[in-house]
């Protein structure tokens, strides 16, 4: 410790100021990782590589101090001391490392600067994490990268040390741009997204600088100088090109340079007049174009296959209602941006395995990927899936959705490699197929809208479905008899099918007819026991009616198939005397219809032959 502290008091000053603001340098980087890992930002990530380039640029221009200091300690430990100096050379001035490491730089800026511009244009939205604390972390950050600007600059104009001088201004533009991260982190909280413009605005800040320090630094090496001089700003730079004698001052420089005479420097100028003006005519009418082409980002058309969703600085301005077909106007770009999106498209992507167009689909033959599953049963099998997608929520899918193919892919193979782990292998293949297919497709489903991703499910291909190969022929066999199995079942269920209803149906009749004699045969006894109460009722109203009726049909019902002779009494006919008369008669009666039957039943009788003689002649 003792040792450090002796070689940090005897080490120069500006050797001191670098090792000071490499330090801090590198804590503020620390720290600006940390804050884009909490908020993902990409300005924050901008500026943390910004930062990290200047703890790359600042340990340069340490280390070339470091060897400038040496330098000079070697070269004053030999130089007597009634020597004068040696005037700048062009030798010296070109291998100054202080000029080389500020070329560096510039070098090194510009292609951070391309980087986070590259970044820019094939990034996608991000959302942003607690923006209101990374914006105020970055505001509070700002002030150290101030303090490493003052602290270096004056160092370098104390020392004359043209390393700290540039990397001075290279913390001057990281404060600043420290200072538009914060206070864009602070207005995303409220609602309003600059992250990408305020990228693009680093971006263009370090490349500006890094046109500022090359330049200087390259004018430095040519008038062999040993130290490097802010002699144009960038924006002096830029307004120069603007001045209608900066042609006059070119030419100048070189007509000096090469020596040329008067009637060449004479003919140069002209040439040089005419393409000035040229170039301010051209940037006139590029301007116009600019402009109209600006003005134009107003138009919006969306497509009959389309919808659009138009954000403002990152914030939707139709929450709810998506743009519909045709033209419509917005503010220009990049106040307003229309996302069109294709709501009507199909997508569809190959899940589990991948096959190959041109083979046929044949177990025991290799069609695309092999990548096994395992089935509940513990067999090894290679699907072959396709889920078809759209989208179906245009404002949903913007907000929450980068890569639906991805989504969708992930999701699926989560589910059914959950189905699959369920289920058997011939279940899967043969026998509860459209099952296990709903319920995959209704759990994608449900993953997909708890996401808000925006994306409907259209269907589930089972394109394929087979073993491994080298075990394809067993397989193949054992579907064919499981095959013949099912048909002998379904067989069977036919015949069960058509038997029951014909059992049914018949037992159905029997049923049917012994309710029917049972309601007749109720509906009977209940007329009877009427007919009986009304002829109770009948007989207690007219008791001798009903008497003689009784007795009149008691004797109907007694002589019931006997012969009946009605008389009147009082007639003075005596019963027996018609007995007799009625007895003799029928006994006549009876004999002759004997007779005639016995006359109609009697065989015929064959009549006595005659036989003829001639008669006897005399």
């Amino acid at each position: 410790m003792t040792f450090f502290s002796r070689e940090l008091i005897t080490m120069p000053n500006k050797l001191k100021a670098g090792v000071i603001s490499l330090a801090i340098i590198t804590l503020l980087t620390i720290i600006k990782f940390f804050a884009y890992w909490l908020s993902g930002s990409l300005a924050v990530f901008s500026e943390a590589w910004h930062s990290f380039s200047d703890i790359t640029t600042t340990a340069l221009v340490v280390v070339t101090l470091w060897l400038s200091c040496k330098r000079e300690a070697t070269s004053t430990s030999i130089q007597p001391t009634d020597a004068q100096p040696d005037t700048a050379t062009s030798e010296t001035s070109w291998k100054d490392p202080e000029l080389l490491i500020a070329l560096f730089i510039s070098i090194w800026l510009f292609i951070i600067a391309l980087s986070i511009f590259l970044r820019i244009i094939s990034s996608e939205p991000v959302l942003v994490t607690n923006p209101l604390i990374t914006g105020v972390v970055f505001i509070l950050l700002s002030f150290g990268s101030f303090f490493i600007y003052r602290f270096e600059a004056m160092t370098a104009d104390i020392e004359n040390s043209a390393a700290l001088k540039a990397d001075s201004q290279h913390n001057r533009t990281d404060m600043v741009i420290s200072l538009l991260t914060g206070f864009s982190l602070i207005i995303y909280h409220f609602g309003v997204n600059l992250d990408k413009y305020i990228s693009g605005v680093i971006a263009l800040m370090i490349f500006l600088f890094a046109i500022e320090t090359g330049i200087n630094t390259l004018l430095a090496m040519t008038k062999h100088k040993h130290g490097y001089l802010t002699e144009y700003r960038i924006t002096t730079m830029i307004f120069s090109l603007f001045d209608r004698h900066i042609g006059n001052k070119i030419v100048g420089w070189f007509c000096d340079s090469v020596d040329l005479n008067q009637n060449n420097r004479d003919s140069l100028a002209s040439m040089v007049g005419v393409s000035q003006k040229l170039f301010r005519y051209t940037l006139i009418i590029a301007a116009l174009v600019t402009t109209m082409v600006w003005i134009s980002t107003s138009l919006v058309q969306v497509e009959i296959n389309q919808q659009a969703v138009i954000t403002r600085f990152g914030q939707i301005t139709n929450p709810g209602k998506p743009i519909e077909p045709g033209l419509h106007f917005k503010l220009p770009w990049p106040i307003e941006k229309a996302n069109k999106i294709d709501t009507t498209k199909a997508i569809t992507i190959e899940v589990g395995n991948v096959s190959d167009k041109n083979s046929a689909l044949i177990w025991g033959k290799s069609h695309g990927d092999n990548l096994e599953f395992m089935s509940a049963d513990n067999n090894f099998f290679q699907p072959y899936i396709s889920l078809h997608f759209r989208i179906s929520d245009a404002e949903q899918y913007y907000l929450n959705t980068t890569d639906a193919k991805q989504l969708a892919s992930q999701i699926c193979m989560q589910e059914l490699i959950f189905a699959f782990s369920r289920y058997k292998f011939y279940e899967l293949a043969l026998y509860q197929r459209e099952k296990w297919v709903s319920e995959a497709i209704t759990k994608i489903q449900n993953r997909l809208d708890q996401l808000q991703s925006g994306i409907e499910i259209v269907r589930l291909d089972l394109k394929d479905f087979h073993p491994p190969i080298n075990v394809s022929n067993s397989f193949e066999q054992l579907v064919a008899a499981t095959q013949t199995r099912e048909t002998m079942i379904n067989q069977a269920k036919t015949k069960h099918n058509v038997m029951i209803p014909d059992a049914r149906l018949k037992s159905l009749e029997l049923v049917s007819e012994a309710q029917s004699d049972s309601n007749n045969k109720l509906q009977l006894a209940l007329g009877e026991s009427k007919k009986y109460l009304l002829q109770l009722d009948s007989y207690q109203q007219y008791p001798d009616i009903i008497t003689k009726h009784l007795q009149l049909s008691s004797m109907l019902n007694s002589f019931k198939g006997s012969e009946k002779i009605v008389y009147e009494p009082q007639s003075g006919i005596s019963t027996d005397l018609l007995y007799k008369e009625r007895f003799l008669f029928k006994r006549q009666g009876d004999q002759e219809q004997e007779e005639s039957r016995e006359k109609r039943f009697q065989p015929p009788q064959k009549t006595k032959e005659v036989i003829r003689r001639a008669p006897i002649r005399d």
